[in-house]
């Protein structure tokens, strides 16, 4: 069971996950407008479908995910702060080498919670700066190390350090 189903069952209307992508806002707020509407009578009483949930696949094909989705800087851009991504990206540098090092510690010491923690925080650090690639195998290592697979965890942990390196290199340049 995912953060999506979770949530849902406990209670909650809808569900956004990170890194927020407007669009994907745009259509739970049109959702909760006309929900809200129908219960004023101020509209058609219609059923609104939840949000859909992202397809899961068993393996993560990394290759045709880039890596650093440009349209994600874009809308972190403060027009008036020409250095905030610069800042964004080297708060990820420092963060991203002391997660990379405390999931080898957890792994070392098959510490599971300890490296979905230090996954998780990796994939919505890298997805909320347009990071794809790094958030995709994060999620990857993040989903074994809850099912306690450490074949898929020691196995994807050096394409993790690879692919943050790529996505810091991209950050540099953008």
């Amino acid at each position: 069971v995912g953060d999506r189903e979770r949530c849902l069952e406990s209670g909650m209307d809808d569900f956004l996950p990170k890194p927020l992508e407007l669009q994907a806002l745009e259509a739970a707020l049109n959702r909760a407008v006309t929900y809200r509407q129908a219960a004023l009578g101020q509209g058609p009483a219609t059923a609104i479908p939840p949000a859909s949930s992202p397809p899961r696949a068993p393996g993560v094909d990394v290759g045709n995910l880039p890596v650093l989705d440009r349209n994600v800087l874009e809308l972190l851009t403060v027009p008036e702060d020409p250095g905030s991504i610069a800042e964004l990206a080297e708060i990820f540098r420092q963060d991203s080498k002391a997660r990379l090092a405390a999931m080898l510690s957890a792994r070392t010491a098959r510490d599971a919670r300890g490296v979905a923690a230090a996954a998780h925080t990796l994939k919505g650090s890298a997805g909320n700066l347009g990071g794809r690639r790094v958030a995709a195998i994060a999620a990857a290592i993040e989903e074994a190390a809850k099912a306690g697979d450490w074949a898929v965890v020691e196995s994807a942990e050096g394409a993790l350090a690879a692919a943050v390196s790529e996505f810091q290199q991209a950050l540099g340049g953008s």
